[in-house]
């Protein structure tokens, strides 16, 4: 990937956070440039652009057509974090499991009991029954809404737990934090 596709996918992002294999683009341009105006380690697309345009002519267009291997720089960077993850996943942390899989044998089981109980009053032309069922249904809702919102919550945090051990296993926010928080600003 050339320097020009990196600042544009960078923009006013420093570029050793936003991508991966940063540091050493930041050195590669670093050689070419004279010992005052040098970059430092968390500059950003914009910094490296300025100190580009200051350079002559021939060593803008040496430093724009290099090539940087950040397409490998991401791979490596994804089969650490995934090294991380497993380690993490490998301690065993079995409570939040066994209580979501409790919530969800709980959702079964009433969802089992009305379905024979309606089959049930229906077969059996038990109208009263069926009334009761009918009638029986603000009930239901409220002892299934419980263990529904404990499943939805536990599958909504894991999504963030694993956002989080990647930041601790990298040292760096996700992408998706950073673009938010420019927006926020």
């Amino acid at each position: 990937m050339n320097l020009l596709k990196i600042l544009g996918t960078v923009g006013s992002g420093i570029i050793s956070i936003m991508v991966p294999g940063g540091a050493a683009i930041v050195a590669g341009i670093n050689a070419f440039l004279p010992d005052d105006k040098k970059l430092p380690e968390n500059a950003t697309g914009s910094q490296v652009q300025d100190s580009i345009s200051n350079l002559p002519p021939e060593k803008q267009a040496e430093i724009l057509a290099k090539e940087y291997d950040v397409e490998i720089a991401k791979i490596e960077s994804w089969a650490t974090i995934q090294g991380h993850l497993s380690k993490a996943d490998a301690t065993g942390a079995s409570t939040r499991p066994t209580i979501a899989m409790m919530m969800a044998w709980l959702v079964v089981l009433q969802v089992i009991t009305v379905c024979i109980l309606m089959i049930s009053s229906v077969l059996m032309v038990n109208n009263e029954l069926l009334s009761t069922i009918k009638e029986f249904w603000p009930m239901l809702l409220a002892s299934m809404g419980t263990p529904i919102l404990l499943l939805r919550s536990y599958f909504g945090m894991r999504t963030e737990e694993k956002k989080h051990r990647v930041h601790a296993a990298t040292g760096v926010a996700p992408i998706a934090g950073l673009i938010s928080s420019l927006f926020k600003k």
